[in-house]
């Protein structure tokens, strides 16, 4: 009677544990997070959005409005392309703020570097991923709030056209 009780358990225990793994992934949208960054603060969570250069600021058109970068500033001379510039990766909703991330990628750091003419980013950025990590939000004392998710696992999302399938 008790091998046959011990078995019923295993049983249930094994169909809880494989129904849990069924459930739906629940994805944010870059907006969500950032109207409530207050309570998924600390958590592991699934967005999806496109990647950009820190510090774009996108119109809803998708159109950029403004960036910025961190360069050296070394009297340059002739040579228009001489200060060392990083930025960092951020994912962005069209007409949102951004939430910058932080990790590795393909073995790299996450991040952009180049010059004031070129810059190189890993992810390539202007593509759409879906990205899972632990959210933090870096707080500047009474002033802006910095929303950065460290990267768990990152893939990309084919977009197709409106009408295709």
């Amino acid at each position: 009677m008790r091998a046959w009780r011990a078995s019923v358990f295993v049983i249930s225990f094994l169909t809880c544990s494989l129904s849990l793994d069924a459930l739906p992934l629940r994805v944010f949208k870059v907006s969500e997070i950032v109207r409530d960054f207050g309570t998924l603060r600390g958590q592991e969570i699934t967005v999806e959005g496109r990647l950009v250069r820190a510090g774009y600021m996108l119109r809803s058109d998708g159109s950029i409005l403004f960036e910025t970068r961190t360069c050296n500033l070394m009297m340059c001379g002739k040579d228009e392309c001489c200060n060392a510039c990083t930025a960092d990766v951020s994912l962005v909703e069209d007409g949102s703020f951004g939430i910058a991330l932080s990790g590795r990628f393909g073995g790299r750091e996450i991040g952009c570097s180049g010059n004031e003419c070129a810059m190189n980013c890993n992810p390539e950025i202007q593509k759409h991923f879906r990205i899972t990590g632990l959210l933090r939000v870096e707080e500047d004392h009474g002033g802006p709030v910095r929303l950065v998710l460290e990267v768990r696992s990152i893939g990309p999302i084919e977009k197709h056209a409106k009408g295709s399938t």
